[in-house]
């Protein structure tokens, strides 16, 4: 265990960084300091529609992945995935701009550099990282600073990632124990309140389903700068009338800090389904450990001054440890009469973060770090029925269940 600095007290906020935005100006809005400016004619005509020249916006990449790609918001099967199996469930079409489905194909096919970036293929959905690469991103929508997660309902495989009166947040929701591979499709409602989505998704919710089998197995290295190093394997196998599904993942990563990161992340999944959604069963199991240093906000003085690298730390000691084991099922059937469902959970997760904001401003000697920790063992079941009729001659469903 690395040397930490003791404990303090004393709570401090944690600073949200919100990302940069450059407006980059067309020449055309360009004004001289000359005689005044004649506006051109307008014309209005029938035919094409004129292409206006747009002020471009850049936003600034968050980590070495800048380029982006469409998004697809498509129920199209990830690849080696049933569309209907027990994980994805049945999807249909896209009815809405704020309620959609995007398939494990789309998001796969963006380039992201941590598994919570996934989900910015939700429009509007920026995801952010500070005080390492361990500790939860921080999520902006719709122009809400949403923290780690207090009004965005995630869910994995129907388990909530949401934690309530965590050591660190409401709604602490962290995903760097997700496989983006493994990702089968990503339901997504942006707001208004759905009060079935819960008391965390008064901006939006997102729900994300895990693939039941591979068409062939999957070994991968990558390498790139700052020390990144990531290791996936991943392969399923017919067992009795279903397949068992299993996936693993090692990586590093130091970014381009004086004091390395030092990221070691190990992550490992085994899940076995049978049947469909609507008539199967599927049992989940999934462990993550990971721990880090981070590099947090320092002095503009210090910087301006010399004393510190604008990537420079005044506390190496500042990080954390964490880890999540999780067990979850699935089962559902169908009948003439509409269809029923229930899941039940347990997830056991553990952290232990080092922040100092103030350094040695309050304790001269031993600095002003100190840790929040957090140790829970969370456990949820749910189970509902849906009944298929009509209402003034239009096809309705009716559902109700319990918590």
């Amino acid at each position: 265990m690395r040397p930490r600095w003791p404990e303090s007290g004393r709570r401090c906020a944690v600073l949200a960084a919100l990302p940069a935005f450059v407006l980059v100006a067309d020449d055309a809005f360009a004004q001289s300091s000359g005689a005044p400016h004649e506006l051109p004619p307008v014309e209005v005509s029938g035919g094409e529609t004129p292409h206006h020249k747009k002020p471009s916006t850049t936003r600034r990449p968050v980590g070495p992945a800048a380029a982006r790609r469409p998004v697809v918001a498509q129920p199209v099967p990830a690849p080696g995935t049933d569309a209907t199996s027990v994980a994805s469930g049945a999807k249909s079409a896209p009815s809405m701009a704020s309620e959609f489905t995007i398939s494990g194909e789309a998001l796969n096919a963006r380039t992201f550099t941590r598994p919570g970036e996934a989900l910015e293929a939700v429009p509007g959905l920026i995801v952010t990282q500070h005080s390492g690469e361990g500790k939860a991103n921080q999520y902006f929508l719709r122009g809400y600073n949403l923290d780690h997660g207090t009004d965005l309902a995630i869910t994995v495989d129907d388990v909530p990632v949401n934690m309530r009166t965590h050591a660190h947040g409401q709604g602490y929701a962290d995903l760097n124990w997700l496989i983006p591979e493994t990702i089968s499709a990503m339901d997504v409602r942006k707001g208004p309140y759905f009060a079935e989505e819960g008391d965390f998704a008064s901006v939006g919710s997102i729900h994300i389903d895990l693939i039941d089998r591979t068409e062939k197995g999957l070994a991968q290295v990558t390498v790139g700068s700052f020390g990144y190093r990531r290791l996936l394997g991943m392969d399923s196998a017919k067992v009795g009338d279903g397949s068992l599904l299993v996936a693993g993942e090692i990586s590093t990563y130091n970014g381009p800090w004086v004091n390395p990161d030092d990221v070691k992340k190990l992550n490992g999944l085994l899940r076995y389904s049978q049947g469909t959604a609507t008539d199967g069963v599927s049992v989940t199991g999934m462990a993550y450990a990971n721990t880090w240093n981070s590099t947090d906000q320092v002095p503009q003085r210090a910087i301006t001054s010399g004393f510190l690298d604008r990537f420079g730390s005044e506390d190496p000691s500042d990080g954390g440890d964490t880890n999540r084991f999780a067990l979850s099922g699935r089962v559902a059937q169908s009948d003439d009469l509409g269809s029923w469902k229930a899941n039940a959970f347990v997830v056991k997760s553990q952290l232990d973060l080092f922040n100092n904001f103030t350094y040695f401003l309050n304790d001269s000697v031993l600095g002003d770090q100190f840790r929040q920790h957090d140790d829970r063992l969370m456990a949820g079941a749910n189970i509902s029925r849906t009944l298929n009729g009509s209402f003034a001659g239009l096809p309705m469903q009716t559902t109700f269940g319990m918590q």
